[in-house]
């Protein structure tokens, strides 16, 4: 019998995967919670539910139960009130300066940057004095993929595009602080697919104008790598949608980018990654976003807005392959030709699944979103639409007149 304590078994990745859930329930049941005081309750409620279990699966029903009565709580309808707050700027609440801008107040929190929101001054950019948000990234303590100034060289590379979020300033406060000046967009595809504020009849100007805006950054030579709805931002529920967040990036010519037949594999977002990325392919290209984009499409059809993937609770990479070869059937040498290059292929065997038709896996879909999203998740790379060639599916013929 071991004699390493259970605890040792749940890496931290899987508990920040917790925390971030039980944080997610924590903002949805109070609209006013700040994002960086949501993850403080919710590493306190994790580290309550750790220290009360006494096996692993103790914990994760103790996490799970403590998650569903905050789901629970968060299941009322919001006021109007509410909705306003995004766009308002918040006069009762403690503010602080950063840089020229001296009214910031936190709104959402990740890894290796937190986000403000602020109101310019006069003598800061935007004269109208619209809301900002404040990209604040401590440099010294990020970790490859990630790199903020990168991503405002790549976003300044694709400037000028309406769905591309743009970069207002940038500037660099001692010893390490680097800042991003951006539009304040509070709406992301996720908030609006669970408010449930996206008609059937607006969902292809949307997915439009996102592959849009996807096949600007390819035609530029840039990857995005993390195409997930929470990266999707919107001024309003009507606004067009604005790609962003390109902190994990790849540009052939950045000098921080890795070299085009080394990238790092640990990159995109649990159920949205591409199954080259599973299986250690480094030398992938644009495929890893248009598999990204089929989906988020696949999630905009799926009538309760589910991720189309399985990756479990805890982001399981082994969970995330079982759930693609379920859907999409085992792959093999001759039905995945790239997976002869891959070099984790076929070091654990999967149960032979057969391919699940279309119409059983979307079955409320129409004939061509369904189409659209089979030309998109395709095991091989290659043969997955790209970005322009998707932008003339029959999917958008109502899209293209609007």
């Amino acid at each position: 019998m071991s004699d390493v304590p259970w605890q040792q078994s749940v890496g931290f990745s899987e508990r920040m995967a917790v925390v971030d859930q039980i944080a997610a329930s924590l903002e949805s049941a109070d609209a006013q919670l700040l994002r960086p005081e949501a993850m403080l309750r919710a590493q306190q409620e994790e580290s309550r539910c750790m220290a009360a279990a006494a096996t692993k699966e103790d914990y994760i029903r103790l996490w799970k139960a403590r998650l569903l009565s905050l789901q629970q709580a968060a299941a009322r309808p919001q006021s109007e009130d509410d909705s306003d707050s995004l766009t308002k700027f918040p006069a009762d609440e403690p503010t602080q300066t950063i840089g020229p801008y001296k009214t910031a107040v936190p709104f959402e929190s990740g890894i290796f940057s937190t986000i403000f929101k602020a109101m310019p001054t006069m003598t800061t950019v935007g004269s109208k004095r619209s809301l900002v948000a404040l990209k604040v990234t401590v440099t010294s303590m990020s970790q490859p993929p990630h790199n903020a100034k990168r991503e405002a060289r790549l976003l300044a590379l694709a400037a000028d595009h309406d769905n591309i979020i743009s970069v207002l300033e940038t500037f660099t406060l001692p010893p390490s602080t680097f800042v991003m000046v951006l539009p304040f967009l509070p709406r992301t595809l996720a908030s609006l697919l669970s408010e449930r504020l996206i008609t059937p009849l607006r969902l292809p100007s949307i997915i439009h104008g996102i592959l849009t805006g996807v096949a600007h950054l390819h035609s530029l030579g840039i990857l995005h790598r993390d195409i997930k709805p929470s990266n999707i931002l919107f001024s309003s529920p009507t606004s067009g949608p604005k790609i962003a967040d390109l902190g994990i990036a790849w540009h052939a010519d950045d000098p921080d980018c890795e070299p085009a037949d080394d990238k790092i594999t640990d990159v995109g977002t649990t159920s949205y990654r591409a199954p080259e990325l599973l299986f250690g392919y480094r030398s992938y290209g644009t495929g890893v976003d248009m598999w990204a984009l089929g989906c988020v499409i696949a999630e905009c059809l799926h009538p309760e807005h589910e991720a189309f993937f399985d990756a479990g609770d805890l982001g399981s990479e082994l969970q995330l392959v079982a759930s693609i070869f379920q859907k999409l059937g085992t792959p093999d040498t001759h039905s995945w030709p790239e997976s002869r290059e891959l070099p984790d292929f076929g070091k654990i065997m999967f149960h032979q699944r057969p391919k699940q038709e279309w119409e059983q896996l979307l079955p409320c879909a129409s004939t061509d979103a369904r189409d659209l999203v089979g030309s998109l998740l395709v095991y091989q790379g290659s043969d997955r639409l790209s970005a322009k060639d998707a932008l003339d599916h029959r999917f958008f013929d109502g899209a293209r007149a609007d």
